[in-house]
């Protein structure tokens, strides 16, 4: 499932004087039908966060919550997973915190199915335990048990890679909860207004 990604490459970086996210990093691949932008947000927690869209949505308001029904969502996300796999082998301590959107996913295929009412919670629970398996296999086979502690919250669909390089492992979540406590819309909430890119970077 995860073992054919489409090819990837590195095209751009930022950085801003604000204390978070310090610096982003741009990855660039082509799937079937479009071109997909990976971000990695850095933050002074010493987490990085992962978010992909569509590049054409890359500087609208909702870019990570447009659903695209191009028939290759398990091969795009496991490019983006093999992204992560990548940057960490140039980055060997770090922590990330990948954001697995159910909610708007299962929105979009009960109205694409019309489900009856009284079906929706069951179609619901029974989707979205399918689509966290699929992240979740995706994770374990790229990240393993060896180098990384996994740690999922099913509710919110958060997943954080907590490095076994990470000397304060504790200290890491116990930061990382505090501040989604008080930032959760700056990591993963689509209508975070999105900072415009610094003037000269092209993310190709």
């Amino acid at each position: 499932m995860f073992d054919a990604p489409y090819t990837f490459q590195l095209v751009g970086k930022e950085s801003n004087l604000d204390a978070d996210p310090y610096q982003k990093v741009y990855y660039a691949f082509r799937a079937r039908q479009r071109r997909y932008i990976l971000t990695f947000e850095l933050f002074s927690i010493n987490v990085v966060s992962v978010k992909f869209c569509a590049k054409e949505h890359l500087h609208t308001k909702n870019a990570y919550s447009i659903i695209l029904n191009d028939a290759d969502a398990n091969r795009v996300i496991g490019t983006c997973f093999h992204i992560m796999n990548h940057y960490w082998q140039k980055n060997k301590n770090v922590n990330f915190v990948f954001y697995a959107s159910l909610r708007e996913i299962i929105d979009f295929a009960i109205k694409k199915k019309a489900i009856a009412e009284e079906e929706r919670d069951i179609f619901a629970a029974q989707y979205a335990r399918v689509r966290f398996r699929i992240y979740k296999y995706g994770m374990v086979n790229l990240f393993s048990y060896e180098h990384f502690t996994q740690v999922v919250d099913p509710v919110n669909c958060i997943y954080v890679l907590l490095n076994k390089n990470e000397l304060d492992g504790e200290g890491v979540m116990t930061r990382l909860s505090e501040f989604l406590l008080r930032n959760y819309e700056l990591i993963f909430n689509p209508d975070y207004e999105a900072p415009q890119p610094v003037p000269g970077i092209h993310i190709g």
